[in-house]
C-alpha cells in the first residue's frame, strides 16, 4: 500500500497534522485558563466578603487621591454619560 517512496511524505504528512493538534490543544488549554482567571476575578469581586473589605476602607469622599474617572469630579452643570 505505502511504498519507499511515500513514506517520507507520509511521516511528514503525520508529523504536521500531530504538530498542528498539539498547538490546537495549548491554545484551548491557554483560552481555558484564562476564562477561568476571569471568571474568579468577577465572583471574588461581587461576593460579599469583597464588599465587607472594600466598606471597612476609607470612604472614597475622603480619600486624598484623584478621583478615578469623570463623574466623580465636581459637577459641572452638564450630564456625562458613556
Amino acid at each position: 500500500m505505502f511504498g519507499p517512496r511515500k513514506l517520507p511524505q507520509l511521516e511528514w504528512s503525520l508529523d504536521e497534522s500531530l504538530a498542528q493538534f498539539r498547538r490546537a490543544s495549548e491554545d484551548f488549554k491557554r483560552t481555558w485558563e484564562q476564562e477561568i482567571t476571569v471568571e474568579e476575578k468577577r465572583l471574588s469581586a461581587s461576593s460579599p466578603s469583597a464588599s465587607t473589605a472594600s466598606s471597612e476602607e476609607e470612604p472614597a469622599s475622603e480619600s486624598k487621591h484623584e478621583p478615578a474617572n469623570e463623574a466623580q469630579k465636581e459637577p459641572t452643570g452638564e450630564l456625562k454619560t458613556g
